[in-house]
């Protein structure tokens, strides 16, 4: 199986509320979206 590990650091003075937030978002990325869909290879 392959595996994909991520890590975020982030900077600054946030509050927890913000960095809950940022994490929200980042599950939402596109990229992210594709990596974990089913992909779907079709041959020509």
């Amino acid at each position: 199986m392959d595996r994909i590990e991520s890590r975020m650091t982030l900077e600054g003075d946030l509050t927890d509320e913000q960095q809950a937030r940022l994490l929200e978002i980042s599950e939402r990325c596109p990229i992210k979206r594709t990596l974990t869909s089913e992909v779907v290879i079709v041959a020509k």
